[in-house]
């Protein structure tokens, strides 16, 4: 966003929990009291909740620390890992657009290497859909991976599930569950999402770049423009949510199981993802275009596909990313 670096000046003075005047902010940027008015109000339109009171300026009105190469790089280690390449950025239009971008252009990247953002101006879903994204809230995340070949990503967002799973499980207290092929819920409602794309050839190489939204602490007018059930980390969390040593532990996980993955494929995963499976031995219906199949979910075989046990026919198991899953009552 143009101009981001003054308003990252405004956070670091509002950070503090103080009020600081207009003016004063205006002297610390070098720039008139209407033109922190109206970085002000941007950061609003971010979901950076600022409120103002006259006479005294503005103040944050929630605790607000910021992401931190740093940080992250400094969790991972006591974790054990020490990091590749990690770019921390304020706005971008999609952190999987930011390495898909690096890919396409020949930059080399290494295993591992990942962004992440406090907000994401055009950040999306599975089939497309739009992920809210207010700013310094949740965590907008991208890993870049090389694989052999295209063939040998099926299933990868199965092992990524189990990463992000544990990842939110080791800071919350209610149990989170999976939902094929890439949501995590708590209590049936969405905590975080996976988006897994591909950038290669059939007989050759593979990239993949591995995107990972987790809601963290949902401001009211952002979570009220979404259609779907949803929760966040700090409502089954015991105290606020620290997101750079979340970050890092995400990263440690989501590399442990890639390379499990990548040596045993989904052998391990099954059970682990059968085992939090939200809808198993649940009334499921899948639904493929016109196409409605009703019957009791059954987790996922070996190649990552749903199963499902229909009367009269028994199990199979259906694959493919435009199959949507829904549970029955």
């Amino acid at each position: 966003m143009p101009g981001f670096d003054k308003k990252q000046i405004i956070l670091n003075a509002l950070s503090d929990g103080k009020f600081h005047s207009g003016e004063a902010l205006g002297q610390l940027i070098g720039i008139s009291r209407a033109a922190v008015s109206k970085h002000i109000k941007q950061l609003g339109e971010l979901g950076v909740e600022i409120y103002r009171v006259s006479g005294k300026g503005y103040s944050l009105l929630n605790n607000l620390t910021l992401l931190s190469e740093q940080k992250i790089k400094a969790f991972a280690l006591r974790l054990g890992d020490e990091l590749p390449n990690i770019s921390v950025k304020h706005v971008i239009p999609s952190t999987n657009d930011y390495l898909l971008e690096q890919v396409r252009a020949g930059k080399p990247l290494l295993n591992g290497e990942c962004v992440v953002a406090e907000c994401q101006s055009a950040g999306r879903g599975r089939r497309g859909r739009t992920w809210v994204s207010p700013f310094g809230s949740h965590i907008y995340f991208s890993m870049h991976w090389q694989l052999d070949g295209i063939q040998q990503a099926m299933g990868l967002s199965i092992a990524v599930g189990i990463a992000v799973r544990e990842a939110i499980q080791s800071v919350v207290t209610s149990q989170v569950k999976v939902k094929w092929p890439n949501d995590l819920l708590i209590e049936r409602q969405k905590i975080a999402g996976i988006l897994v794309e591909l950038e290669g050839q059939t007989d050759g190489p593979c990239c993949v770049v591995i995107g990972v939204g987790i809601n963290v602490n949902m401001p009211q007018r952002q979570g009220d423009e979404i259609d779907q059930p949803w929760t966040d980390m700090n409502t089954h969390a015991n105290v606020p949510v620290d997101r750079n040593a979340l970050v890092a532990t995400l990263i440690c996980e989501v590399k442990q199981q890639l390379v499990e993955f990548e040596q045993q494929g989904l052998q391990n995963a099954v059970t682990h993802w059968n085992q939090h499976d939200c809808y198993y031995d649940q009334p499921i219906e899948l639904i493929m275009g016109n196409r409605r199949l009703k019957g009791i979910g059954k987790g996922i075989d070996l190649q990552g596909g749903i199963v499902l046990d229909e009367v009269g026919t028994g199990e199979k198991a259906y694959y493919g990313g435009e199959i949507s899953l829904r549970g029955r009552i």
